[in-house]
């Protein structure tokens, strides 16, 4: 067989280094690949960011700031722009075995528009912004999402809970083929996996740990709110935000500042710059609790470094990790719009932490190591290429 080759269509590459990650496995599994990256006029800072040093020849990645502030409004017109980048920028159709759309309702798209013209197999993953934006929102588009799952040869469902909302919600109208669908989590820095550390009791001031954005959908302030609330018991309770200036996230300029204000007013927050992810692991040696109760969370890495590192976790129901572990094993869901919720768990974590660091040294993370996910979608890539070879 000559090397298979893949095409990433993904608008949101060097905004985590999920996709680096990732892609840096697929290459060392031996295919060529070619990763087109459709910037908007927000996150055109992005373009060089994450390169790869590919092994396979002929793998690349290409960043293109085509789009402007009204493809935001125009969908179709977005989606033909993103076409025409493709088609562009050197990449032969004839070349290409499949594609992976990296989400559902704007990469997916594109890899129909081209299936629908070239006839190249494509599969699609599905994540908080198709769910929570593209699919909530464009009602009159759904049908079109629909085409969409109907025709991809592959499904795949970062969590189980937004796995359950397709089963459960999308997928009873359309009846989409269930043997289609897997679930393939994110995976976590090897570091993390390498180091693991687990812990025994509390000491007499407790550290909770937030690392990533400052942005409003991580719930900062309700955190805030929860932990004044427990030191209002008498609790000795400190939190600490790792992450600010984190590169090519979006900016909440209100947000931060509000964040910003939280700090100056209480001696027991902590706000403290981004770090590279072997500064970071070593830092989760300085804390107990790990707490992010996200509004919406496709997966959510933080957890998962959080745990390989002894840390209890706070999550929020139906988002992120939640399903991937029972609830009160590792950590508890909360409602992420109840601050009591959140003031609750943590106590309960406190009170039991012994509990929790027993349970989280026992378990497993390797579902979670990079080279394993990768020879999932592998084995996905390489079962569209024989399935289609025999037609």
């Amino acid at each position: 067989m000559k090397t298979p080759t893949i095409l990433h269509i993904t608008n949101s590459y060097g905004g985590t280094r999920v996709f680096q990650n990732l892609y840096t496995r697929i290459d060392e599994l031996g295919f060529r690949q070619f990763v087109a990256v459709p910037l908007n006029w927000r996150n055109r800072d992005r373009i060089g960011s994450q390169r790869i040093d590919f092994n396979i020849k002929g793998s690349r990645i290409l960043f293109s700031s085509t789009l402007r502030w009204f493809h935001k409004y125009l969908f179709s017109l977005r989606i033909r722009a993103i076409v025409s980048f493709v088609l562009k920028a050197g990449i032969n159709p004839s070349q290409v075995n499949v594609i992976h759309a990296s989400t559902l309702c704007l990469d997916g798209a594109v890899a129909y528009k081209l299936w629908r013209k070239y006839k190249i197999p494509y599969i699609i993953s599905i994540r908080n912004t198709d769910i929570n934006v593209y699919y909530r929102k464009l009602i009159w588009k759904r049908r079109f999402f629909h085409k969409i799952l109907n025709n991809a040869k592959g499904i795949v469902n970062i969590s189980p809970n937004y796995q359950s909302i397709l089963f459960n919600q999308i997928r009873p109208r359309e009846n989409i083929d269930n043997s289609k669908c897997v679930l393939i989590p994110n995976g976590v820095d090897d570091t993390f996996l390498r180091n693991r550390r687990s812990r025994k009791s509390l000491g007499t001031q407790v550290s909770v740990l937030y690392t990533g954005g400052i942005q409003r959908n991580k719930n900062i302030v309700s955190t805030i709110k929860a932990i004044e609330r427990i030191r209002e018991e008498g609790i000795s309770i400190t939190y600490t935000i790792i992450g600010y200036g984190l590169q090519y996230r979006r900016v909440e300029p209100e947000y931060e500042r509000q964040v910003l204000n939280y700090r100056n007013q209480k001696n027991w927050i902590k706000l403290l710059d981004w770090q590279s992810a072997d500064r970071l692991r070593i830092s989760y040696a300085d804390y107990d609790i790990f707490v992010m109760p996200s509004y919406k969370e496709t997966f959510g890495l933080s957890y998962i470094e959080a745990l390989s590192q002894g840390l209890p976790v706070v999550y929020s129901k139906g988002q992120g990790i939640d399903g991937f572990f029972e609830n009160g094993l590792v950590g508890l869901a909360v409602d992420p719009s109840s601050v009591e919720d959140i003031a609750e768990s943590i106590k309960e974590i406190i009170a039991n932490y012994g509990k929790f660091a027993e349970s989280i040294a026992k378990i497993s993370l390797v579902g979670f190591d990079w080279m394993r996910i990768a020879e999932k979608y592998r084995d996905i890539y390489l079962e569209v290429i024989t399935t289609e070879r025999k037609k």
